[in-house]
């Protein structure tokens, strides 16, 4: 990878020594070419482009804020936060606004 080329967003949290370039459609780590690390992430996610600044949040602290637009397999729109733990991504669901139930009169 030409590093000149893309744009830097943080230290790689999977080799410890690598550094996260955006290359346009990827989060990729300079060491994954050298056969070194394995962290590479695809800048969309369930119709959903990632930002670098969020990106870069998820290096640094570990989580994303909570991102709009997401959407399920089943084509339902939803929000969540982006946890990036050894170079795998995992979710936490926004909290959903809980519906109270009426209750019948006797």
């Amino acid at each position: 990878m030409d590093t000149a080329k893309h744009t830097l967003i943080g230290k790689c949290q999977v080799c410890g020594t690598g550094q996260v370039y955006d290359t346009g459609a990827a989060y990729v780590c300079e060491n994954v070419a050298k056969g070194d690390c394995s962290f590479k992430l695809n800048k969309r996610i369930l119709q959903r482009e990632i930002p670098p600044e969020q990106m870069r949040k998820m290096l640094v602290d570990g989580k994303s804020d909570v991102l709009k637009g997401f959407i399920s397999k089943k084509g339902r729109p939803f929000d969540a936060a982006l946890k990036l733990q050894a170079g795998k991504i995992d979710w936490e669901f926004a909290k959903r606004a809980t519906k109270h139930r009426k209750a019948k009169a006797a």
